[in-house]
């Protein structure tokens, strides 16, 4: 007699139980597949979220410290950074070039800080916006003055050497409606 057989096992059953047993092992398979996929989109959109933070916030003490090779690798080749009433610069020799003209070379002489608060920030694929406020300040004979608060957009987009600023817009906060809608689309976005 067979030994599974003198296990009290019956062949008849033995053929029933088999099949179902397999369905149910690549029934679980493609749960746990599943599952895995979904920790892994939801890790990369976290890794995607953690390297726009550093990009976000690698651009203060770039441009403090008159970093200009790194300020502009900040940015695409196309990159444009816009700020209506001081300036915008387009492409990386512009923001290269920005950070040594007379504006910027008085305010890191007298000692001043650009501080960029944390982004909202909406992923779409390759690419995501980034929404926030930046401050800079300026040394004075009792600390530090705010000189500017502004609202700020970053659109970046996700290249071969991973994320950069496609282009920043740097409003105000005046007052005017232009800085508050500004502020209000990464709601909608």
């Amino acid at each position: 007699m067979p030994r599974w057989l003198r296990c009290g096992l019956r062949a008849d059953l033995l053929n029933e139980r088999v099949p179902q047993f397999f369905d149910s092992w690549r029934d679980s398979m493609t749960d746990l597949e599943l599952r895995i996929e979904n920790l892994e989109r939801q890790l990369r959109r976290v890794m995607d979220e953690l390297e726009l933070l550093k990009l976000t916030a690698s651009y203060g003490p770039s441009v403090d410290s008159v970093s200009s090779d790194i300020t502009a690798e900040l940015w695409t080749d196309d990159g444009v950074y816009d700020v209506p009433g001081l300036g915008r610069w387009a492409g990386r020799e512009q923001l290269r070039g920005m950070l040594h003209q007379e504006l910027h070379q008085t305010l890191v002489r007298n000692g001043c800080a650009h501080v960029i608060s944390l982004p909202r920030i909406t992923l779409q694929g390759d690419s995501a916006v980034g929404t926030c406020y930046s401050r800079l300040y300026q040394r004075s004979a009792v600390g530090m003055d705010v000189l500017r608060v502004s609202g700020n957009r970053w659109e970046f987009v996700r290249t071969p050497d991973g994320w950069r600023i496609k282009y920043r817009t740097v409003l105000a906060m005046d007052g005017s409606e232009r800085p508050r809608e500004l502020l209000g689309r990464s709601f909608r976005d």
